[in-house]
């Protein structure tokens, strides 16, 4: 334990211990980094896993399969029958 008294009336204190903060920083990924990343990579499924699945049910193509289910004027007039 150091003590150190400036003439400011500051007193500092140290104590060296093993489970104090860490000198040596590991250089693998945190958990916060591996949450993001499987986050991103389970949009990512999500988004392309969602355009092949209209493709292959719907038969869409070019932009049509990544427009979200939005109802037009016309299909809520049409009181349940499909949008043609």
């Amino acid at each position: 334990m150091e003590y150190s008294l400036d003439d400011s009336c500051l007193l500092t204190v140290k104590m060296s211990s093993l489970y104090g903060c860490p000198t040596e920083y590991t250089s693998g990924l945190s958990g916060g980094w591996v949450f993001l990343l499987l986050l991103f990579v389970a949009s990512l499924v999500y988004l392309v896993g969602g355009v092949a699945y209209k493709k292959a049910t719907l038969g869409t193509s070019g932009a049509s399969p990544t427009v979200v289910g939005v109802a037009s004027p016309c299909c809520a007039s049409k009181c349940g029958e499909p949008c043609a």
